[in-house]
């Protein structure tokens, strides 16, 4: 009968993880979508035959709402490749501890996830910032300089080619296999 129980609160604790993450990642996707619809609406302005915004002082406004932006944008994206993890989380947290304890650690996990994300997203509006006041990026947030765009293109180019490329999924799943003995106990 107990554990009837158990299996009953490890349903509704599923349901609420999967319900939560699924209503932040739906609020970071309407965000980003009036967002883009805001967009349209840019002052431009016209020089030698050729339309394209306005370049302008960023203000504590634009920086907060870039900010904004790149955290729904990550949010959209990174927290749905995140559910299975965090569900995988939950569940070895009951298999170790009481049933209770799951559902409070896996909104830790969770939070410690985002925070990474919030993180990136702060340094990405720094860079973004930057990448503005030397007006190598338009409002518009597409390359205003041809010689930094290449530069761009040719960096990436080169990493597909390195070393370094080939390692990186090897140190996350190294990663994923220490989380997992860890777990197990």
């Amino acid at each position: 009968m107990l554990n009837g129980f158990a299996s009953i609160a490890s349903n509704r604790d599923r349901l609420i993880a999967v319900t939560s993450l699924t209503a932040i990642t739906v609020i970071a996707w309407v965000y980003m979508i009036h967002a883009a619809g805001s967009m349209t609406n840019m002052d431009v302005i016209t020089t030698h035959g050729m339309s394209m915004p306005a370049m302008q002082v960023w203000h504590i406004s634009d920086f907060l709402l870039t900010f904004l932006m790149w955290t729904a944008m990550m949010a959209g994206m990174m927290i749905p490749s995140a559910a299975p993890m965090i569900l995988t989380f939950m569940g070895m947290k009951r298999k170790r501890q009481s049933d209770r304890a799951s559902l409070p650690a896996a909104f830790v996990f969770f939070l410690g996830y985002l925070a990474a994300w919030v993180l990136f997203s702060a340094a990405a509006t720094l860079i973004q910032w930057g990448l503005h006041i030397s007006n190598l990026l338009s409002p518009a947030m597409a390359g205003s300089n041809p010689f930094f765009n290449g530069t761009i293109l040719i960096v990436a180019g080169i990493y597909q080619f390195t070393p370094l490329k080939k390692s990186l999924p090897i140190v996350l799943s190294d990663a994923a296999w220490i989380f997992d003995r860890r777990m197990a106990g």
